[in-house]
């Protein structure tokens, strides 16, 4: 009954508005339905899901139909979407396979957080790991393995992969806001779900709640990973969904279900500490790769690879497209497998044949994605900074009080926690992303302050080490991404061990660092050593034109040397490497989270001026 909804939703847009959108929850259209005469509130958008079978024009009213599954933004929002129809789900059934492939696919593809999901079902198992007196009241719930069990596997399926801030569904009788759940950390920190289950209109209980909600993609990195009171982990890796699941299967005698429970669809994401199941198999490892340069026209990435997947079952896999030459695959900040690889062949055309033929192909059961490999490019917006950006000379945000030089071009300044009282960063004064793209004049002058520094640790019985990491992430303060190195002074006996140390945390990562070659002139040479990074980095624009540079992680040794990854599209660079392997180096490697570094206004000044102090004579903005 559109025109009931419509009008309940305008009543309290009026009341406690106004709003920017508004969902129904459920199925909202059948051939039987009529269009409603009645439209939402001017500016209120109302979305439902599911198709328009009979053609009601949905639209014209003010009613947008979502489709059965997907990803839409909405409002500024990330929201995922499931319909897998109304009344009981058969825990087991596979009749949503499309549904749910078509949903994985479109997340695969999102780059950020799902702000909301919208279902048409209570995921199974949502109910448990309440505490006495804090489930769904109202509802039936038989015994943990019943095949009764209230819920779709499909929805937790989903749920588990996707991660939602807020997980909103109908589909019973109750209305039941969950105490949120802790979804397992996958490398970029935890994610907290909110489930808010709505009770149908027709219904005394609540089948309204409203939000406010900031995008994700504007938000803190430690406000998307805050854990509130009362969390508890992850209901939809408990007893009764799993032992449902294991139910179903043996009734259909299909292949060994242990990758369709709902966690196992990315094992990654299992809870730190938590049980796993018994395998006779031996855990799987990292596939190293033979460490040959590589060539993004000839290699793929290979997403939702199987746990299991050995190199020789991918080598198979791909040998109708052509010759496998490389197969690397790597692990995540928590020592895991990554679930993507990267598989390098001996021709583009094979790569071509293997986006085309091979992908939405099954390995080991698991449907699979093929997509070309290629240096990520951040976004096409030119950076701007200003107000907002932490290291933008002009921002309110930028702490001058840690500043201990300013060049023409670039400035110096200690790094709000600091490692040891020689960890700096260096900065340029205009907002520019990354070195590579810098003004030669700024980068001149870069690479003057760390030969000033070099000098100035050396004195000391130091030697400089170094790194830039180019992420564009999306909450880097206005603008996008700020330019800056960290430099450190390390103990010359332990100095010789920086690229032994970088390549190994890179390797635990999945990659391998390659040096970048400078030519005969390049250490000394400023020009040289920004063109050869310029031509490691840039991906190819437009008729083969230079476009933007690709992420990638560089590291400086003491001897001049760099050391150079480019991150390939999909592949998680670790946040925190590089300071973890200069708080290695210099001894202190309880000292890499930067959050236990920090110090009172006061001890930051006196850490400011002893470092202006020691750096003073060597400055080459005092020569």
């Amino acid at each position: 009954n559109f025109d009931a909804a419509i009008k309940k939703i305008n009543a309290v847009n009026q009341k406690s508005g106004p709003f920017d959108v508004a969902f129904i929850a459920g199925p909202a259209v059948s051939a039987a339905s009529s269009p409603p005469s009645v439209k939402p509130a001017p500016g209120l958008k109302l979305y439902c899901l599911g198709n328009d079978p009979s053609g009601l024009l949905l639209e014209s009213h003010g009613v947008i139909c979502l489709g059965r599954s997907g990803v839409a933004q909405v409002a500024g929002l990330n929201v995922a979407f499931l319909d897998v129809g109304a009344g009981p789900q058969p825990p087991g059934s596979s009749s949503l396979d499309p549904e749910v492939a078509a949903v994985r696919q479109a997340l695969n593809s999102l780059e950020g957080e799902v702000d909301v999901m919208l279902t048409s079902q209570w995921p199974l198992g949502i109910y448990d790991g309440c505490p006495a007196g804090m489930g769904p009241e109202g509802l039936d719930i038989p015994p943990a393995g019943s095949p009764q069990a209230p819920g779709s596997l499909a929805v937790a399926q989903v749920a588990v992969y996707a991660r939602p801030r807020y997980l909103v569904a109908g589909g019973q009788e109750v209305q039941f806001v969950r105490l949120p759940y802790v979804n397992p950390d996958v490398g970029v920190g935890v994610r907290v779900t909110r489930f808010v289950g709505l009770a149908p209109l027709s219904s005394k209980a609540k089948n309204l709640h409203a939000l406010s909600l900031v995008p994700s993609g504007i938000m803190d990195v430690d406000a998307l990973s805050a854990r509130p009171e009362g969390c508890t982990t992850s209901p939809l890796e408990g007893a009764s969904s799993r032992a449902a699941v294991a139910a179903a299967a043996a009734q259909r005698g299909k292949r060994g279900m242990q990758e369709d429970l709902p966690n196992a669809g990315d094992w990654r994401w299992q809870q730190p500490g938590a049980k796993r199941q018994r395998s006779e198999r031996p855990a799987p490892q990292p596939i190293a790769g033979r460490g040959l340069p590589q060539d993004h026209s000839r290699s793929v990435i290979m997403r939702n690879v199987p746990w299991h997947a050995t190199e020789e079952d991918v080598v198979a896999f791909f040998a109708e497209v052509g010759q496998v030459e490389d197969v690397w695959r790597g692990l995540n900040p928590e020592g895991k497998l990554n679930s993507w690889m990267r598989v390098q062949l001996t021709t583009p055309e094979g790569a071509e044949r293997a986006v085309e033929r091979l992908s939405g192909r099954e390995v080991q059961g698991r449907q699979v994605t093929i997509e070309m490999a290629r240096p990520r490019e951040p976004s096409q917006r030119a950076p701007v900074g200003g107000e907002g950006c932490w290291f933008c000379l002009g921002s309110s945000t930028v702490d001058v009080g840690l500043i201990a030089s300013v060049g023409e071009e670039c400035y110096v300044a200690v790094d709000k926690g600091p490692i040891t009282p020689t960890h700096v960063l260096l900065v340029p004064i205009d907002h520019a992303p990354c070195s590579a793209v810098l003004p030669a004049a700024a980068f001149a002058e870069f690479e003057r302050y760390l030969s000033a520094l070099s000098t100035c640790f050396a004195a000391r019985g130091l030697a400089l080490v170094a790194f830039e990491r180019f992420l564009t992430l999306r909450k880097s303060g206005a603008g996008g991404n700020h330019c800056h190195i960290n430099a450190i002074g390390v103990p010359a006996s332990e100095a010789k061990r920086a690229e032994e140390v970088f390549q190994a945390a890179a390797r635990a990562a999945g990659a391998e660092l390659t040096e970048l070659d400078l030519g005969p002139s390049g250490r000394s040479n400023p020009e040289a050593c920004q063109a050869a990074l310029r031509a490691a980095v840039s991906a190819p624009g437009p008729s083969g034109r230079a476009g933007h540079p690709g992420e990638y992680f560089m590291a400086v040794l003491p001897d001049g040397r760099r050391l150079l990854h480019t991150i390939q599209k999909g592949e998680r660079w670790p946040l925190n490497l590089g300071r973890e392997v200069l708080a290695e180096l210099v001894g202190a490697p309880s000292r890499a989270n930067w959050k236990e570094c920090t110090a009172s206004p006061e001890e930051e000044v006196a850490v400011t001026e002893r470092f202006k102090e020691d750096f003073k004579q060597y400055d080459p903005t005092a020569q």
